[in-house]
């Protein structure tokens, strides 16, 4: 008797397991707004983590820093560029589309 409770238990689990994935693939609002907020955040973060990378690059300590080092800061924050665009990019897809009349 004890096993087959366990295995009740374990296919419980997997159904929740089951439901929750599948609650994010379905674009319902409250799952959009969440993964919207999330894209939020992390464009958010990494806008934080750029500006300091800049206002580093135009310190007198960046110019102290070996060639080498230098130049992978610049490639760097170059990529960080091209990132926060894309999440722009991505978080203007989630916007709800005017219909042309």
């Amino acid at each position: 008797m004890r096993r087959a409770s366990w295995r009740i238990a374990v296919v419980g689990s997997r159904r929740s397991e089951f439901h929750t994935a599948l609650g994010r693939l379905c674009k319902t609002p409250e799952v959009m707004s969440t993964f919207k907020d999330r894209l939020l955040e992390e464009k958010a973060q990494l806008d934080e983590r750029r500006a300091k990378l800049e206002a580093f690059q135009q310190s007198e300590a960046f110019q102290g820093i070996e060639p080498m080092q230098m130049t992978l800061l610049n490639i760097q924050a170059q990529a960080m560029a091209t990132y926060s665009q894309c999440l722009l990019e991505r978080l203007a897809w989630l916007e709800p589309k005017a219909v042309e009349a």
